[in-house]
C-alpha cells in the first residue's frame, strides 16, 4: 500500500499529462464526406498510434493539410489532437507506413467501407506511390487576407440564423459556429470557461481567448490603435469587460472603423448613446465607445486573430 502511495505521489509531482483523444479523418473521397472517428485512450491501438504519431512529429514526418495531393482515391490521414491549438497533421508517405496501417485498423466497424476500397487503401499504404504535395516555402501556407468587410457583414451576419446563433465573440473572430449555443472564450480549446460572476474578470476572459489562439497586441505609437499589416493573416479585435457581469468584443473592419454584435442582436458600427439610443457616431476607438448606464465596460486589451486557425466553439 505504501509503495502505491509513493508511486502516486511521484506521478503527480512529475506532472503526468492526461491523454488526449485523437480525431482521425481518412482522406479518400471527393464529393462524399470523408470518414471521421475518434481514438480515445481506451481504444485498442491508442498507445501505439500515439507513440508513432509523436515520433513522426519529432522527425518532421508529418505534413500540413495544404499538402494533400490533388488526386482521386487515398490521400492520407488527417490527425487532430483534442484541445490543441495546432491544425490537423497530414500523415502520408513511406516514413509513416506503420502509423497509417494502424490508423486504418482503428476505423470503427460502424463506418461501412467496401472491402475492395479498404484493400486498395491498404495497398497504397504498403506500396506508397502517393506523396504529399511539396511546399517550397513555409510562408506559402499562411493565408494572407484583408480585414473583414463591414459591407459584406451587413448581409452575412444580419440574417436570422446568424443573429440568434452567434454572439460578439463569433463576430469579432469573423467565424460562425453551428448549433444553438454561442461561442465562449476557452471553450474551443477544450478548457471550458464558465459564466459565473467570479470568472468574468479582465484576466479570466483574456486568458481564455489566448487559449483559443488569439494573441495580445500592444497599443500603437503614442498609445494609438495597433497597426496590423493589411495583407497579414490576422485582423484586430478589442476586448472590454464589465467585471462580474459581462464581456464584449469589437473588431476593426477594412474601412478603418470598428463594429460589434451585442449578443444575439444585429451587428452595428455605432456607439451606444447615454440615453439608451444609438446615435450616428461610428466607432473610431473601442476604448472610447460609450457604455450603457450601470454596466461600466472596461477596456482590457487589443488582440489579433486569424479566422483560419482560431479555435472557437
Amino acid at each position: 500500500m505504501k509503495m502505491f502511495v509513493v508511486a502516486l505521489v511521484i506521478a503527480c509531482c512529475v506532472g503526468m499529462a492526461s491523454p488526449q483523444d485523437l480525431k482521425i479523418t481518412l482522406v479518400v473521397f471527393s464529393g462524399v464526406p470523408d470518414p471521421q472517428w475518434k481514438i480515445t485512450p481506451k481504444s485498442s491501438y491508442y498507445r501505439q498510434i500515439r507513440n508513432l504519431y509523436t515520433t513522426a512529429k519529432n522527425w518532421n514526418d508529418t505534413y500540413f493539410p495544404e499538402q494533400i495531393p490533388a488526386l482521386l482515391g487515398y490521400r492520407g490521414f488527417l490527425v487532430k489532437e483534442a484541445g490543441s491549438r495546432s491544425t490537423e497533421s497530414l500523415i502520408l508517405g513511406p516514413n509513416t507506413t506503420q502509423l497509417q496501417k494502424l490508423l486504418l485498423r482503428s476505423m470503427p466497424v460502424r463506418i461501412k467501407l467496401r472491402p475492395r476500397f479498404k484493400a486498395a487503401i491498404s495497398h497504397a499504404i504498403s506500396d506508397p506511390e502517393v506523396l504529399p504535395t511539396k511546399i517550397t516555402d513555409f510562408k506559402e501556407r499562411i493565408v494572407k487576407r484583408v480585414p473583414p468587410s463591414w459591407e459584406e457583414a451587413t448581409t452575412t451576419w444580419n440574417n436570422i440564423n446568424a443573429t440568434k446563433n452567434n454572439n460578439c465573440y463569433n463576430y469579432a473572430n469573423d467565424k460562425m459556429t453551428s448549433g444553438r449555443r454561442t461561442a465562449q472564450p476557452g471553450k474551443g480549446s477544450g478548457e471550458v470557461w464558465g459564466t459565473t460572476a467570479a470568472q468574468i474578470t479582465k484576466n479570466g476572459v483574456k486568458e481564455a481567448a489566448e487559449r483559443d489562439g488569439l494573441e495580445v497586441v500592444p497599443a500603437g505609437a503614442g498609445g494609438g490603435i495597433p497597426n496590423i499589416p493589411r495583407r497579414s493573416r490576422y485582423h484586430l479585435v478589442a476586448l472590454v469587460v464589465a467585471p462580474a457581469l459581462d464581456y464584449h468584443w469589437y473588431r476593426l473592419d477594412s474601412n478603418g472603423l470598428w463594429s460589434h454584435k451585442p449578443g444575439r442582436s444585429r451587428i452595428t458600427n455605432e456607439e451606444y448613446h447615454a440615453y439608451d439610443e444609438y446615435d450616428d457616431l461610428t466607432i473610431q476607438d473601442p476604448r472610447e465607445a460609450a457604455n450603457p448606464p450601470g454596466w461600466n465596460y472596461v477596456f482590457v486589451c487589443f488582440m489579433k486573430t486569424d479566422k483560419n486557425t482560431v479555435n472557437i466553439a
